[in-house]
């Protein structure tokens, strides 16, 4: 069994771009280096026509794959992002929205990887895909 990322998720570790965007770990698999994370949008994400703003669009993928990015390293690295390509497939609903994130390939020096956002009902929202080096970490002692 691989890395738990169930504490990054706690209050006192979650960090707070995560938070702002209402996410919260639903599942994942650390063998497999898969992530799956619920997100609440708030009403400040909401752009002129009543859809989630493709920027926040962006940032929920971002976090989807950056969690299972981080999964190879046992935790004890992070993987900044350095390059990533969002494509909208349709318009974003203000309500509960459900991101995947996966590694396609992981390196010493580079990960690729690529995560969707779907509504509850399944239905396609958007995929991106990153490209993120890896970098020392270690959560803040408490």
């Amino acid at each position: 069994m691989g890395f738990n990322p169930e504490p990054l998720f706690t209050p006192e570790n979650i960090p707070a771009c995560t938070r702002h965007l209402g996410g919260e770990l639903m599942d994942y698999d650390s063998d497999k280096y898969w992530v799956k994370i619920k997100f609440t949008p708030r009403p400040e994400f909401s752009n002129p026509i009543g859809h989630v703003q493709g920027g926040f669009v962006t940032a929920m993928l971002d976090e989807c794959f950056s969690l299972a990015a981080f999964l190879p390293f046992d935790g004890g690295m992070i993987c900044p992002t350095v390059e990533n390509k969002t494509q909208y497939l349709r318009p974003a609903p203000m309500e509960t929205l459900i991101g995947e994130g996966r590694v396609l390939k992981s390196g010493k020096s580079i990960v690729f990887s690529e995560a969707t956002l779907s509504t509850k009902a399944g239905v396609l929202i958007a995929k991106a895909t990153a490209t993120s080096i890896p970098k020392p970490f270690s959560l803040p002692k408490r």
